[in-house]
């Protein structure tokens, strides 16, 4: 039988080790931000000396995106009795039809459609058109490049616009996105007028095959496989990550834009899944 002093010495023992208990699952010592601990060191553990020769104030350690897919392009072969699709989809159905080496013509007094046979890829041409009203803005291009991307090309997911003016011409970048990911090698180029008259469209219309996935690393670990052929700290001013078509395949890359010390402009590739499987 416990004596009294045994009995308190007993629980105030058991009440400190709960309290202990307590305060290591509330510390950066518990299992779980040990795991993270592990987990960040192991994605960004790279060679830091990268900081001799680029700078940055952008928040380079944070992604919202842990994995993302590497694809493959699938090339088809378009035959003559594919093309009914394109003519009808661009109201062209009483256009003449010739078949040259390379690609399928279907042409109308004022409007030239050409279906590649051997690239998914279509060109839209159409004659100038005498201006009606008065030149549009660039919230205007848009809207027209959406609808007419939408009606003929079928483009109805997600997808953003880029924009950019060259004398009389309006030069629209449709760019649709994979997982979340901008899809910047192959987009959909719309050019129009002042007036915004579609003047030529081009559009790649692949399908596209997984090769495999992959954890995608942080900025700040791309960084340490930044080039380093020059003096002095280049300034990194944006980042951005986006699909695009190196080594034959569709992957992830950081682009860094910046300049260096003497002012000329950058822009570096540096793939942001190391490994697929």
């Amino acid at each position: 039988m416990r004596r009294p002093t045994e009995w308190i010495y007993y629980i105030a023992g058991t009440l400190c080790l709960v309290f202990s208990i307590f305060l290591l699952f509330q510390s950066s010592l518990s299992p779980l931000n040990l795991t993270n601990r592990i987990i960040y060191d192991r994605n960004d553990r790279s060679d830091r000396s990268y900081r001799e020769y680029y700078q940055s104030d952008l928040p380079l350690h944070r992604n919202n995106l842990r994995q993302a897919a590497v694809y493959i392009p699938i090339y088809s072969i378009t035959e003559i009795d594919d093309i009914s699709q394109f003519i009808k989809a661009f109201d062209m159905e009483d256009a003449q039809i010739s078949e040259r080496e390379e690609y399928f013509q279907i042409q109308d007094g004022k409007r030239t459609l050409r279906i590649y046979k051997f690239l998914d890829l279509l060109e839209f041409e159409q004659r100038p058109i005498a201006p009606e009203n008065e030149p549009i803005c660039d919230s205007e291009a848009k809207d027209i490049a959406r609808a007419f991307a939408e009606k003929h090309l079928f483009l109805l997911g997600a997808h953003e616009i880029e924009i950019g003016r060259e004398e009389n011409k309006i030069h629209l970048t449709i760019i649709e996105t994979l997982g979340k990911i901008p899809n910047k090698a192959f987009p959909t180029q719309i050019v129009l007028d002042n007036y915004g008259n579609i003047r030529t469209v081009s559009h790649f219309y692949f399908e596209y095959e997984e090769l495999g996935r992959g954890d995608i690393m942080t900025a700040q670990a791309a960084m340490s496989s930044l080039p380093r052929a020059h003096s002095g700290q280049a300034r990194i001013t944006h980042y951005e990550l986006a699909y695009i078509f190196s080594e034959s395949i569709l992957q992830p890359t950081y682009i860094f834009h910046g300049n260096y010390p003497d002012g000329r402009p950058f822009a570096h590739h540096v793939s942001a899944v190391k490994y697929y499987h």
